[in-house]
């Protein structure tokens, strides 16, 4: 047997480098953070709702999509894992030159790649634009390109780019996809409480006692306190 044929055989279980858990609290928030800013929509919604034939359908859209994604990329992780088993570090480095396998997982990475950066780079842009008025479409292009050549730049530069992308997870994502959301719903049951005939008079104390009997409010509290608690330590963990 050849040494390079050894390299990728035998039992999994026992030759792999890699285990399908944490080993440890950094690395969990590891994953965490790189878990988060590849399904962190929260920030894309607006823009993918606009372009909807039935915006209506956000949710279920949303639901269908990631679930989708998520069982695609099990399957192709423990699969990979299970018919690799000698993985020490990044899998797409570490499977062999050639073969249909190896060749078929890398041409469908570079093509989630492909059509998912322009989805990042189009509400990335659009905020730039909003904040220095820039309304020409060539002005527009020379942005979005500009922000596509720095990721692309950022991503070659830096050795620890991974540590990177799990820091904007657990941090910037974390933010937006966890802690704001229920703070504005939270904001938005609140105004529904003090409306009506008695929203003049109606003290603090009433409306929080209105708010209290709905049930959004502690499911919006309890993903407050999730979210606050997964950024503090993953971001924590992740710097350290």
């Amino acid at each position: 047997t050849h040494e390079g044929d050894e390299q990728y055989t035998g039992d999994s279980a026992t030759n792999s480098g890699l285990t399908l858990w944490p080993s440890s609290i950094a690395s969990l928030s590891r994953f965490f953070g790189i878990v988060v800013f590849g399904y962190g929509v929260v920030p894309l919604t607006f823009n993918f709702q606009e372009s909807m034939r039935e915006p209506h359908r956000m949710v279920e859209a949303t639901f269908i999509a990631l679930s989708l994604v998520g069982v695609g990329y099990c399957v192709l992780g423990v699969g990979l894992l299970i018919l690799f088993g000698k993985v020490q570090g990044e899998i797409l480095h570490e499977l062999p030159h050639s073969g249909l396998i190896p060749t078929v997982t890398r041409l469908a990475m570079a093509s989630v790649c492909i059509m998912t950066a322009p989805l990042i780079i189009v509400p990335t842009g659009e905020l730039v634009e909003a904040k220095f008025q820039i309304t020409q479409r060539h002005h527009q292009a020379m942005v979005r390109g500009s922000v596509c050549g720095f990721s692309a730049l950022v991503a070659v530069l830096l050795p620890t780019f991974v540590q990177v992308l799990s820091f904007v997870g657990c941090f910037c994502v974390g933010l937006t996809g966890f802690c704001v959301p229920p703070l504005f719903h939270l904001r938005l049951l609140y105004l529904q409480s003090r409306t009506g005939a008695a929203s003049m008079t109606q003290t603090l104390s009433s409306s929080f006692r209105s708010m209290a009997l709905s049930p959004y409010f502690w499911l919006d509290v309890v993903m407050l306190i999730w979210g606050l608690f997964a950024t503090v330590v993953g971001t924590f963990f992740t710097l350290g």
